[in-house]
């Protein structure tokens, strides 16, 4: 599988719009267009998630749970945008919405 390789920056969002999630770390040693990449099992942060109010409770944390086959940061598998992700505690997946575009992975 192949895709576009996920940075600091991109925006994501959890399945329930507007749950925005946001890296807790970064491959710093690897950048694109001036953003540190992120891997395969880096923790995202989420916050506003619209399960709120409902029976099943918001997503809180998330996280690219298969990424690029071939491309590699720090020994862990790149986050690409047509990878799988994981938000917890919903089982819902992140959804890619603005991300670079110009360095794609297999």
């Amino acid at each position: 599988m192949s895709g576009n390789l996920i940075h600091q920056g991109a925006l994501l969002f959890c399945s329930h719009f507007p749950g925005a999630a946001t890296p807790d770390e970064v491959s710093t040693r690897v950048t694109l267009s001036g953003q540190a990449l992120v891997t395969v099992g880096m923790q995202y942060t989420v916050s506003g998630c619209a399960l709120n109010g409902t029976n099943s409770p918001p997503c809180t944390k998330a996280s690219w749970t298969m990424g690029a086959s071939r491309v590699t940061s720090e020994n862990r598998p790149v986050a690409i945008d047509s990878g799988q992700s994981l938000c917890a505690p919903s089982f819902a997946r992140l959804d890619p919405r603005f991300f670079q575009q110009r360095v794609t992975a297999s």
